[in-house]
């Protein structure tokens, strides 16, 4: 039961600025002891919020319009409305049979405070009212029911629902359509779309992906928790709905904090069975767009995530995105560079090769974070290969690193300034080389000017 604190901030929740007016009202009467008002009031109020919702849906839902049109003509004609309001809202499953026997609770109890019938309301009487009708009625976007939820199913079979495929004019489109449904029609309506995923019917399978992308992507409290219910819990592991499930925790990482233990190991896999694909950070069900988002919005997991991390660093370590991911993390960092120092100096030819044809795109991240004693170890790597014939590393060093300027500069720095730990370096990897001026010499002094 409302106290009177609670009576003030409970006109919070009502979003039609006018139906909120005639609670305030309502609750001046209250405040004044006319409690016959208060309840007279709330009344009126909950009838009118009702032909408002209705004249809300009435669009889109015959039914609605139907009910609407003949209320509207009875107000007119200052017929009486309110029972048939009732009865047809019940009768058509626009609100629930609680609700329906809680409006006619609160219509009796105002039809006895109103009239002549000796009945003399009391404040707690009043209050309960009052609370009722802001509760359960007035507090809601839209009738508790299942008719909004089935109306937009029935449309999701429509070729052009979703105008776009992209993920911000899907969540727009997403946005505009569950803007009406009643929160307790959430986990209906979720269900259902997890269903068309499955559809034989082409378009109510993509456009049930879509929709659930969407959700995924609002990063609402109400809906993260009943997809992770019904899709993510029970789904994952599923070959039919792995890409779903991937694309729900990618459009929103934080669905991952409220994962069980049994759905994360499933989660995982799925990370794992992904990552041997091309990755491809516009697919919203790629792990190189999951990680993306991580890093933009829920950083903390990647540490939930980091032997996934690994193997993704180790399969695409040459894409701009995976120093991002390593440098999260100190050993994160240290795994990485020494995934790039086996690939730089690998006595395969291909992934020596590789290496030398893609690190460029890379080479700022590695420098500017890296030691001067690894970034040296790197390219003796890189020189290591050359001698092994890959003939990518042999043009990089024959050119003497022209192509990486950036490691260039460093080493050469590091070298000049620094001779003994360099030699100590050349010792460990190239026993050859007995002097700082010889290796700058050899792989990095321009040869213009020895003629």
């Amino acid at each position: 039961m409302a106290h009177l604190s609670d009576m003030e901030e409970l006109l919070q929740n009502i979003p039609n600025p006018q139906i909120s007016d005639y609670m305030r009202e309502a609750l001046q009467c209250y405040n004044s002891g006319a409690y016959r008002g208060c309840i007279v009031l709330s009344c009126i109020a909950l009838f009118d919020d009702s032909v408002n919702k209705l004249a809300d849906i009435r669009g889109f839902n015959k039914k609605a319009k139907e009910i609407h049109d003949e209320v509207v003509r009875r107000q007119k004609e200052q017929d009486v409305f309110e029972s048939y309001l009732l009865d047809q809202l019940s009768a058509n499953k626009l609100i629930s049979e609680l609700d329906s026997a809680t409006i006619n609770t609160i219509k009796a109890r105002r039809n006895k405070a109103a009239h002549p019938s000796g009945h003399k309301p009391s404040a707690e009487e009043a209050r309960y009212i009052y609370f009722e009708v802001i509760d359960k009625f007035l507090s809601k976007q839209s009738f508790n029911s299942k008719v909004l939820a089935d109306e937009i199913l029935e449309r999701l079979e429509n070729t052009g629902f979703f105008p776009s495929n992209q993920i911000e004019d899907v969540r727009s489109v997403v946005i505009h359509e569950i803007k009406l449904l009643h929160s307790d029609s959430f986990p209906y309506f979720l269900s259902k779309l997890i269903e068309g995923v499955t559809s034989k019917n082409t378009y109510l399978t993509q456009n049930s992906r879509y929709f659930l992308d969407g959700l995924s992507s609002l990063n609402h409290d109400k809906w993260n928790g009943i997809i992770v219910a019904k899709l993510l819990e029970k789904k994952l592991g599923d070959d039919k709905y792995d890409s779903q499930c991937l694309a729900a925790v990618s459009l929103n990482p934080k669905l991952i904090e409220e994962l069980s233990e049994t759905a994360m190991k499933r989660l995982r896999q799925s990370i794992e069975t992904n990552t041997k694909e091309m990755p491809n950070s516009s697919s919203v069900n790629s792990p190189a767009h999951l990680f993306e988002n991580i890093l933009r919005y829920n950083p903390p997991a990647i540490k939930a995530l980091k032997n996934e991390c690994v193997q993704f660093i180790q399969k695409h370590s040459y894409l701009p995105l995976s120093p991002r991911i390593a440098s999260f993390d100190d050993d994160l960092w240290g795994q990485y560079q020494d995934i790039l120092l086996s690939k730089a100096g690998s006595s395969t030819f291909d992934t020596a090769n590789n290496f030398s044809k893609k690190f460029g795109v890379i080479e700022k991240s590695i420098v500017d974070k890296s030691s001067d004693e690894y970034l040296l170890k790197l390219m003796i790597g890189i020189i290591s290969a050359a001698e092994w014939g890959a003939w990518g590393a042999e043009s990089i060093v024959s050119n003497k690193f022209e192509s990486y300027p950036e490691l260039k500069n460093r080493v050469s720095v590091f070298c000049l300034n620094n001779e003994a730990e360099c030699l100590k370096i050349y010792g460990d990897e190239k026993s050859e080389i007995d002097s700082v001026a010889k290796f700058m010499k050899r792989y990095l002094e321009d040869d213009k000017g020895d003629a």
